[in-house]
């Protein structure tokens, strides 16, 4: 029985922007993506039922959902068991659920040999979330829409990026919900020429994330922990909504203070390339 084994990347959101709300529900964004080589794994098989089993209990099972939708599609007919060994943090703005159906996308077409048109699987990603078409590629881009828009761009002149993983939750409901758009795009177009040059300080200082003001009144515990770590280093930046922090080529002595602060993650990692 073939057992197929993919990757699934979890993305860091750059600058990001929300210009506003679509008649659709969504919002319309614009945002700075690039794949982080970090990831968790999904094994698939052709099995009696479909099955998801995975190391940590998910709630919103978008790897279902999509095994499902093949089906509904009608590309295939058998069912399709999944094995989940999650390490992307639930809920962190790292897009690991994204990541996961995305994988699974990708998995199903080579389990089934399908080479499927990228046009169809990007229909798919599409039907399923916002964030998931960027995660079939894992390339950097300029994502628009409400996610559903990429425009691919060059790699970064930075790779070492750092995680800070802290020990709260926010809610993207609530944060959008509380979110007051503005449709001002903070220089996006000069912040994009500092991204692709060799001047990185300029361009981690001017990132600018619209949901962070949001994030800072709705989660206290967050509030606390982003005014400390940023007493540490100022170019402290947070991902999607949160909670997850970031800083690019942080010095060792930023670290090592770092490490200091009680209930926090670090993970020092590379772009995926």
């Amino acid at each position: 029985m073939n057992l197929i084994k993919e990757k699934a990347y979890a993305k860091l959101n750059l600058d990001l922007h929300v210009l506003g709300k679509r008649n659709d529900g969504f919002h319309e964004l614009k945002s700075i993506i690039i794949p982080l080589d970090f990831y968790d794994e999904i094994y698939l098989e052709i099995h009696h039922e479909n099955e998801v089993i995975s190391n940590v209990p998910i709630k919103n099972n978008l790897i279902l959902k999509v095994i499902e939708e093949f089906q509904k599609r009608g590309h295939i007919n058998d069912k399709v068991k999944a094995t989940l060994y999650k390490k992307i943090p639930l809920a962190s703005g790292l897009g690991g659920g994204s990541a996961d159906a995305a994988a699974t996308i990708r998995g199903i077409d080579r389990l089934f040999d399908l080479n499927l048109p990228q046009k169809e699987l990007e229909e798919i990603a599409n039907s399923l979330g916002s964030d998931i078409l960027f995660c079939l590629y894992n390339k950097p881009a300029i994502m628009s829409g409400r996610g559903d828009i990429l425009e691919f761009i060059s790699y970064p002149k930075f790779d070492s990026i750092t995680l800070i993983i802290l020990p709260t939750f926010n809610s993207t409901a609530e944060i959008f919900k509380n979110l007051k758009t503005s449709n001002d795009l903070h220089d996006f177009n000069h912040q994009l020429s500092l991204y692709s040059s060799d001047n990185i300080n300029e361009y981690q200082k001017g990132i600018h994330n619209d949901l962070l003001k949001s994030a800072l009144t709705t989660n206290n515990i967050f509030h606390n922990y982003y005014e400390r770590i940023k007493s540490i280093d100022s170019n402290v930046k947070m991902t999607g909504s949160g909670p997850t922090l970031y800083l690019i080529n942080p010095s060792k002595k930023t670290i090592k203070m770092l490490k200091k602060v009680e209930n926090i993650q670090l993970f020092d990692l590379k772009m995926k390339k």
